[in-house]
């Protein structure tokens, strides 16, 4: 019988794409492996799952942190709603194992999955383990994780440190040694803003305030901007009068766009460090605020090894980003130095790694 298993978890791409990455290995070393995905309805998993061949089944869910009364009411009720679902799916499907990245769908489904004696295993991608892997790893066989201090936060659980699973689009879009120094050397210089799949309008309002600063300088922006607030980005290009931009809501082909990317803007989520680093791109990492301050430790995980710039965003203005920006317009060295670094954090084996583990487990369950 060939290997079934689900891929639980999502919300976000930071969540999905990792998983997609491991399939994608699962696939290619035993093409007849049954795969499934489930994660919550209206997530961006609707457009990303199917789009890279998988079957996608969904679910109720949602997160109760950061929401007010009511709906932590209404949340609670779809969680009922969706343990049902979880409990329906899994006993309609019967997957041989369930392999979850987290997310606010991921939780759910696999506590129905060890209700029914389905193994179960995760990958935890921060460097600080969240409260949701940290009780879902209850339920798991094994930890996978991407950074080897994460362990503390599984006592008594078995793990493997492997790195991040990345896609092999990512990867192909690094520069090879040939063509870098030209691509260095050549303007003008391109800048891609993003703020993981979601969008960061504190990034989004950075980055306009700094657009009057940079009509001086030969820039050219791609700026992923999220759905929500797609419309007040573009007003404020247009405001200003920055032609030489290209103002998306999501941007879909992100091989191309780290590919031709100079520099990149981002938040500080493990899976945009890990393509950044699969992608050799020197970036400027403003992480997310939180409670946790998991995207801020992740930066300084990154920083500490001189591998990028980061800056807390309370500290910046439009003003100190654009000067920011300018000094690597102006001394494109660091650039290349901060590219040259995060390559050394890339692990290519990561997907793979987790791939035979999981067929392993399948075979020897």
């Amino acid at each position: 019988m060939p290997a079934k298993i689900a891929f639980a978890g999502g919300g976000s791409g930071g969540h999905v794409y990792p998983l997609i990455a491991v399939a994608d290995s699962i696939r290619a070393l035993d093409p007849d492996a049954l795969i499934f995905f489930v994660s919550t309805r209206g997530s961006i998993e609707e457009r990303l799952v199917p789009k890279a061949g998988y079957r996608l089944l969904t679910v109720l869910s949602g997160k109760l942190s950061g929401q007010a009364i009511p709906r932590k009411i209404l949340t609670v009720l779809k969680l009922a709603v969706g343990f049902f679902q979880c409990l329906g799916i899994l006993i309609r499907e019967r997957p041989d194992l369930v392999f979850s990245a987290g997310g606010y769908a991921g939780a759910p489904f696999v506590f129905s999955a060890w209700l029914l004696g389905i193994r179960c295993e995760i990958l935890e991608q921060n460097r600080v383990p969240g409260m949701a892997n940290r009780w879902m790893a209850k339920f798991c066989r094994r930890v996978f994780l991407n950074f080897d201090e994460s362990k503390e936060g599984f006592p008594g659980r078995e793990t493997l440190t492997v790195g991040h699973p990345c896609r092999r689009e990512i990867e192909d879009a690094r520069w090879d040694e040939a063509e870098a120094p030209v691509r260095w050397r050549a303007e003008p210089l391109r800048i891609f803003v993003f703020g993981g799949s979601q969008g960061a309008v504190g990034i989004n309002r950075l980055v306009v305030g700094a657009l009057p600063h940079w009509k001086k300088l030969n820039l050219e922006i791609l700026h992923q901007t999220g759905q929500l607030d797609h419309e007040n980005v573009k007003q404020g290009y247009e405001r200003v009068g920055f032609s030489r931009a290209r103002v998306e809501p999501y941007v879909y082909e992100m091989a191309a766009a780290y590919r031709e990317a100079h520099l990149v803007i981002c938040r500080a989520g493990a899976s945009s460090i890990a393509e950044l680093a699969a992608a050799g791109k020197a970036a400027l990492l403003i992480p997310l605020v939180s409670r946790d301050r998991h995207q801020e430790h992740n930066a300084r995980a990154v920083a500490d090894r001189g591998a990028c710039e980061t800056r807390l965003q309370p500290a910046l203005t439009g003003e100190s980003l654009a000067a920011l920006v300018e000094g690597f317009y102006t001394d494109r060295s660091k650039l290349e130095a901060y590219s040259r670094e995060i390559r050394k954090l890339h692990r290519p084996q990561a997907a793979r790694t987790v791939a035979e583990a999981l067929l392993r487990s399948v075979q020897n369950a």
